[in-house]
């Protein structure tokens, strides 16, 4: 008959020592979920930490990049410049370069007939336009030599009449509530005044229109240009006869009552301000919008 098992036994130190590392097994797993669970819940905190922070950061730099591009148009609206441009009184005939060598463009008398045949003629309307600067500052215009000076001769009788134009000035600097006057000449081929006709009979819309423009610059780099415009456009020439295409006669000013598809007019554009943070590298101002904080979900 066998002896009961006893604590000095192996075999029940053995099963006892096994049952024991199945406890501690068992204690370090949970222990280390335990860990690993708050190591988790750490790292999700510090995540939200860091991305508030770069919340933060972010708006914050919108801010101070929304409050230098506001200072910036501060200055620019403060140093603005001021000024009209507009077109005086349109010359009611149509000329052409010189074929008599004096220089200056002839005037077509105003019944003349114009053939389709001469339709690389070229034909010249002008309009006598005035630069005003209403600012409170002097000021430069470039103007690209578009305003051409008027030549003005003497009659016996000691009146005087234009003569033609010459070359005007690349650009003018204004005192304060200065003026600048002088002729803006639009020069087409024949062919184009009368395609411009049709369009025009035809619904196409008004057809191209000849651009004049004052250009300011403000000096900086980091600062606006300005453009003033004024407008010509319209039909030169209308046919002799509704029906016929072949020979043109001078249209006259613009005048919705008589001639609504044919005749010269003129318009304006609103002034164009271009702000810049830098002219050189060609790059615009932004822009920029204050930032907005986001509701806490």
């Amino acid at each position: 008959m066998s002896e009961p098992a006893t604590w000095t036994d192996p075999d029940v130190i053995v099963q006892a020592g096994a049952g024991l590392a199945a406890i501690v097994a068992a204690i370090v797993v949970i222990v280390q979920t335990i860990l690993t669970r708050k190591a988790l819940e750490e790292a999700a905190k510090s995540r939200a930490t860091a991305e508030a922070a770069l919340a933060v950061a972010r708006s914050e730099h919108r801010n101070s990049t929304f409050l230098a591009i506001e200072a910036v148009r501060s200055r620019i609206a403060l140093n603005a410049p001021s000024a009209e441009l507009h077109v005086d009184e349109i010359v009611d005939a149509i000329y052409s370069p010189s074929i008599t060598g004096l220089g200056y463009a002839e005037r077509w008398p105003d019944d003349y007939v114009f053939h389709i045949g001469d339709s690389q003629r070229l034909l010249m309307v002008r309009a006598a336009v005035t630069l005003r600067n209403t600012g409170p500052r002097a000021t430069r215009f470039t103007l690209h030599r578009a305003i051409r000076l008027g030549v003005w001769r003497a009659e016996e009788s000691g009146r005087s009449y234009l003569a033609g134009t010459d070359v005007g000035p690349e650009d003018v600097l204004l005192e304060a509530g200065e003026a600048f006057t002088g002729y803006w000449e639009v020069t087409r081929p024949m062919h184009e005044w009368i395609e411009i006709f049709e369009v025009r009979s035809t619904g196409g819309g008004p057809g191209p229109e000849a651009v004049l423009e004052a250009y300011v610059d403000d000096g900086h780099d980091t600062g606006a240009s300005y453009a003033y415009r004024v407008l010509l456009g319209g039909a030169v020439l209308k046919p002799e006869r509704p029906s016929v295409r072949e020979t043109w006669v001078f249209a006259g000013l613009w005048n919705p009552a008589v001639n609504p598809d044919a005749g010269v007019g003129s318009g304006s554009q609103p002034t164009t301000v271009t702000a810049w943070l830098s002219k050189r590298e060609s790059v615009p101002l932004p822009a920029a919008v204050p930032a907005v904080d986001q509701p806490e979900s």
